[in-house]
């Protein structure tokens, strides 16, 4: 025979190998065997090509055969390949199916023209026996590596048109295939097992996510545990069924549509245009309708409280928990909680409250597309448990290019909360007792832009920008031709005339019939609807970004900006000096960052670092190096900020710190350059007397920003 160049596939070399080996005396019943073999597959081949495809039948329900071992190399003879005819394909799209014909054909042909001699009668039929059984398990998985990419996942009437589905949910759940996964989930994975198919499922899955597996590792585990099971097992062998079965599970995710254009809440989420007459855009096709994600509050309260720790921590704690006097500790001393407690409210030990946060989280380095997560604490677990990521909520995500449209993200949380402050939700806790929990939202934690979209009022850098009083402030021209909004300090009054949660809704509700801002509010926002949110006292002050990356970076850059070099504080001139100070700094374990240089990475500082200097380095550091004037002015603001977020702060040190404070913003002016006035004066001390220390808005703070290290 004359050897070509193109040897044909893997199936077809073993075909031929197994044919030199084969006597006379069985290649007659060989060829009528792989012969109606042949016949048989191609007609099953021919109706997957068609889209006939029978739903009973699969590949994996067929019987196992034991797998044999290949002839070693050396007792195979040198193969060669001789012409052979091809058939006509049965579908001319399809090169794979094509190729598997073509093979078969070639197989047929070449068995009723070939031989060999070199065996005998009896150990041939044998082998070959063995090989035959062994060239069917080869066809099989090449059938079904073509069925996977041929065979559709749902089955169609021949008179049906197919229509695309536009939504999510539409591709990940149909009803049939929820059904099954609903009869089996819940079986157990063999008669006897201690586990349920669900279970098995959902461990294997926890554990491939845990160390990364690749698709072919957990493919070789799905077949372990398949083999270490007694049969008959309900366990699955086939990637492809395994990745489906988690498709096809019933989620808790709650989708919300919304129009991609105007951000308009949408009821019904099949509508074909916006119902907005502003915004009259069709929502067909991709990117004209978008959608955010709520898990729901109430099943996640109902797990959470199922857990005997948590229910005990819950009922017990904010009853039993020490204090001193009347020092302030936790929320539970502040004002806001205070009235809650004596309406009778919180001293019901089912009844909860929460606090919320809501920021940015950046998922991409090249790319403005960020995640806008709302997470809510549950303010009754003690300070160590509150912030653990297993007990707080994860109640929606928004993502998208855009920052979030509160009107529309926070509607369906609205609609929770006052369920929840009103009729409650029953749940059962572990001793199987059903009860009624309410729960109200207490307050809330923003950044300055956040907090902004959350009350739905002017960013903080225009005209009565504070959500706290209704100074408008003004605007004063910069040094570069720019401009920036101020907020001078007002001796007389330095904290009014102060906003209330009235006020708040009365000029939403004029903002909305003027279509313009009154007094900084935009409009309604859906928390100051809720009956026991007050939207004013209720949104904490951001100390991280206000007092450390705020004030503290300010103080830094006019001390060793050399831009400033000719103002009697700036000492840019020995930062050198400084540097060498602070390198010889060791720190205690519960300081997370080691202390780095002013110079070369003072841009770089993080709000730990900030918060460090502040507390402990500066006031050694800057000792006898910045004037003593400018060196004591310092630690006015780091001596008020320090007693702010002790542990347990007293009615008289918040009075010092607010003093402290007083006396820092005054001097401000005349202690640095005459031009530059305070941007903003926020009194921290109104804090701690409504809701605590200053401390406990720091972690779930921190909680975001390891969130935000997590890129996708």
């Amino acid at each position: 025979m004359e050897r070509i160049d193109e040897r044909p596939s893997d199936l077809v070399s073993n075909v031929e190998m197994g044919i030199h080996q084969i006597t006379q005396d069985g290649i007659a019943k060989t060829t009528n065997d792989i012969s109606q073999l042949a016949k048989d597959q191609m007609e099953r081949i021919a109706q997957l090509v068609d889209f006939h495809y029978d739903p009973d039948f699969t590949v994996n329900a067929r019987a196992k055969r034991s797998r044999v071992t290949a002839p070693l190399d050396e007792d195979i003879p040198c193969y060669f390949s001789v012409e052979y005819p091809i058939e006509e394909p049965v579908m001319t799209e399809c090169s794979d199916l094509c190729g598997l014909q073509e093979e078969y054909s070639y197989l047929t042909e070449t068995v009723s023209n070939s031989g060999d001699e070199s065996f005998t009668q009896g150990g041939s039929e044998s082998w070959l026996h063995q090989h035959a059984m062994k060239l069917e398990d080869m066809y099989y998985e090449e059938l079904e590596k073509i069925s996977e990419n041929v065979e559709s996942t749902f089955e169609m009437n021949e008179d049906e048109d197919w229509k695309e589905p536009e939504n999510l949910e539409d591709i990940l759940f149909t009803d049939e295939k929820e059904n099954h996964a609903t009869k089996t989930q819940d079986r157990p994975l063999y008669d006897g097992c201690p586990i349920t198919v669900g279970v098995s499922m959902l461990l294997i899955m926890t554990v491939a996510m845990h160390h990364g597996m690749t698709g072919e590792a957990l493919q070789d585990i799905l077949t372990l545990v398949s083999l270490h099971c007694i049969s008959p097992n309900y366990c699955t062998e086939s990637l492809r069924k395994f990745k489906q079965y988690f498709a096809i599970a019933k989620s808790p995710l709650v989708f919300h549509h919304y129009c991609s254009h105007c951000f308009l809440y949408l009821e019904d989420k099949r509508v074909e245009t916006c119902p907005n007459t502003l915004c009259p855009k069709s929502l067909k096709g991709l990117g004209n309708k978008s959608f955010f994600i709520e898990i729901p509050i109430v099943s996640q309260l109902q797990d959470l409280f199922k857990q005997f720790s948590i229910w005990q921590m819950v009922r017990t704690y904010r009853f039993n928990r020490n204090r001193t006097n009347n020092d302030l500790g936790d929320i539970y001393d502040g004002a806001l909680y205070r009235k809650h407690w004596e309406s009778g409210f919180l001293k019901d030990y089912r009844n909860i409250s929460f606090l919320y946060n809501t920021d940015g989280v950046p998922i991409f380095k090249s790319s403005k597309y960020s995640l806008w997560p709302l997470f809510l604490a549950i303010n009754e677990l003690p300070y160590s448990q509150r912030f653990r990521r297993n007990n707080m909520l994860l109640a929606g995500v928004w993502f998208g290019p855009d920052k979030p449209f509160m009107l529309t993200f926070l509607k369906p949380f609205h609609t929770v909360f006052h369920q929840l402050e009103t009729n409650g939700v029953c749940i059962l806790n572990p001793s199987g007792e059903e009860i009624t929990l309410r729960t109200i939202l207490l307050c809330g934690t923003c950044d300055l832009p956040a907090r902004c979209l959350v009350c739905n009022s002017i960013q903080f850098n225009g005209f009565y920008g504070c959500l706290r009083c209704r100074q408008p402030g003004k605007s004063v021209r910069t040094g570069k031709g720019g401009h920036v909004h101020v907020y001078p300090f007002n001796e007389n009054d330095p904290c009014g005339p102060l906003r209330t949660k009235t006020g708040i809704m009365a000029d939403a509700k004029q903002a909305v019939q003027q279509k313009s801002l009154v007094n900084g509010i935009k409009g309604p926002c859906w928390f100051a609807a809720l009956q026991h949110h007050d939207i004013v006292l209720g949104t904490a002050i951001d100390y991280m970004h206000c007092a450390l990356e705020g004030v503290m970076k300010l103080l830094l850059e006019l001390w060793f900006t050399g831009k400033e070099g000719q103002e009697p504080f700036n000492i840019s001139d020995r930062v050198e000096e400084v540097d060498k100070r602070i390198k010889e700094i060791k720190p205690p374990n519960r300081i997370s960052r080691c202390p780095r240089s002013i110079e070369g990475h003072r841009k770089y500082w993080k709000a730990n670092e900030l918060r460090a200097f502040l507390f402990f380095y500066g006031a050694m550091v800057l000792r006898g190096i910045l004037p003593d004037v400018y060196y004591k002015h310092f630690m006015l603001f780091s001596e008020a900020i320090f007693t702010l977020c002790l542990t347990n702060v007293t009615q008289s040190q918040i009075a010092h710190a607010e003093r402290l404070l007083m006396h820092f913003v005054l001097r401000l002016e005349n202690c640095m350059v005459s031009d530059i006035e305070l941007r903003i004066f926020i009194p921290f001390f109104t804090w701690p007397r409504m809701l605590g220390t200053l401390v406990l808005c720091g972690p779930i703070q921190l909680f975001l920003s390891r969130v935000s290290m997590v890129k996708c």
